[in-house]
């Protein structure tokens, strides 16, 4: 047994000792490079040379200053700073085991009137107070949910429940465009989805009741709106599942969307003769099907069997 315990904690070690060895670091310093100013909220990103699939990002902080830890040695890495309303600046970085310092990294700014073109983007943008990802530069297998699409971003976690964190605070609301997507049932958007339909995650503060930003932030918790992509603005989807058994059971479901630039529009329904319940009454409040009007007067019988929710 002690044998054992021995090898366990040789393996153990030689384990972190070799994840060190695999692992670099970098830091810098972002300015303007006009007037030598620095540019506290920079988003610095770190991908894939290969695939632009990102590895790791930061902000830096107001003295323009940024670190960023654990990053692979094995394979060619782009580093890629970008600031609203200036260029953003890329560079191709070898890394080996310790920290590189890349020292002063200066961003021009955009001249009124200049013809933009379009190239490699930002797999993370900071705007303010709004984080922004690019749903393209996170790789998910074919016909993914968004669902999976949101694991993939860092500091994202998903819990078994639907709900979901971003660096630890919880999200209050999951949004298509800007509008709801069958009330505040979250999981209905992220296992019904599809995640090449996301062109960016924008991620900020719920301050719906708060206008006047007079709530701390740590009081408050996230807001996921998902932006289509324009060809998906103007289109109709759906997904239907079916299955037959013996004695002529059976049992379907099925969503069907339609987005336009002022309207979304989305049905929902499931049948089945397995005395399976559909969708709770909860299920169907939280979807705004029931108690618009304020009343309470609502049966609490089972839903399942045949159900249709607009």
């Amino acid at each position: 047994m002690k044998n054992i315990l021995l090898l366990f904690l040789l393996f153990f070690c030689t384990t972190l000792v070799s994840n060190a060895q695999n692992n670099a670091s970098i830091k810098g310093t972002i300015i303007d490079s006009a007037t030598s100013s620095p540019l506290g909220y920079s988003t610095v990103a770190v991908v894939n040379a290969r695939d632009t699939s990102l590895v790791s990002y930061t902000v830096t902080k107001d003295d323009g200053t940024f670190q960023l830890l654990r990053l692979p040695t094995t394979r060619s890495l782009k580093l890629i700073v970008s600031y609203v309303g200036y260029e953003s600046y890329r560079q191709v970085i070898a890394l080996k085991t310790g920290m590189l310092d890349l020292g002063t990294l200066k961003l021009t700014g955009k001249s009124l009137g200049e013809i933009v073109i379009t190239g490699e983007q930002s797999p993370v943008v900071m705007k303010k107070d709004t984080i922004e990802f690019n749903a393209e530069a996170f790789k998910t297998r074919p016909n993914a949910l968004v669902e999976e699409l949101l694991r993939l971003l860092p500091g994202v976690q998903i819990n078994e429940n639907g709900e979901v964190l971003v660096n630890g605070k919880g999200t209050s609301r999951i949004l298509i465009d800007g509008k709801e997507f069958f009330g505040t049932n979250q999981l209905i958007a992220l296992r019904n989805l599809d995640a090449e339909m996301i062109d960016k995650i924008q991620v900020y503060l719920d301050r719906e009741n708060d206008p006047d930003r007079k709530i701390n932030e740590t009081n408050l918790q996230n807001v996921i709106n998902l932006k289509l992509k324009s060809a998906v603005k103007k289109s109709t989807l759906g997904k239907f599942m079916g299955g037959i058994g013996s004695r002529e059971r059976y049992e379907a479901s099925g969503i069907v969307s339609s987005f336009r630039d002022t309207l979304q529009f989305s049905l929902m329904g499931a049948a089945n003769n397995l005395n399976s319940t559909g969708f709770s009454y909860n299920d169907l409040q939280s979807m705004g099907g029931f108690n618009r009007s304020g009343s309470d007067q609502v049966d609490y019988g089972n839903f399942g069997g045949a159900n249709l929710v607009g």
